[in-house]
């Protein structure tokens, strides 16, 4: 699995890819989505919503990376791949028709995934 180095620069611009406090829609990735992520990283103990508290997308991904930082350097920068990689996943960088046809991922009106066929709407 890929890893990135952890910096400052990176954590700010992690927490800034994720940040919907100012935006009328919420979009992903979901809190439950980042809490599901910080399981599989193995990084709970940085999650300040994990200690009780209520905080907003960006300081929860940038509280947990500062952590990871000092105490876990390799599972935040398998954790920052992740969340480079999240928006990706749901459609959030559009490629073209063409190029989703030659990659074999686009059939028609549906999205085919790995994992099977979604609606005609997902990602929009």
């Amino acid at each position: 699995m890929q890893n990135l180095q952890l910096s400052d620069v990176l954590i700010t611009a992690l927490s800034r890819l994720v940040d919907d406090g100012l935006a009328e829609v919420k979009r992903e990735p979901m809190h439950s989505t980042l809490t599901f992520h910080f399981q599989q990283s193995r990084l709970m103990e940085g999650d300040p919503a994990h200690a009780g508290q209520t905080v907003g997308k960006a300081r929860r991904v940038r509280a947990v990376l500062s952590w990871a930082m000092e105490h876990a350097p390799q599972a935040g920068g398998r954790l920052a791949v992740t969340l480079v990689n999240v928006p990706k996943g749901l459609w959030r960088f559009p490629r073209g028709i063409a190029e989703l046809r030659r990659s074999g991922c686009y059939h028609g009106r549906y999205r085919s995934l790995p994992f099977g066929r979604v609606s005609p709407n997902a990602g929009r």
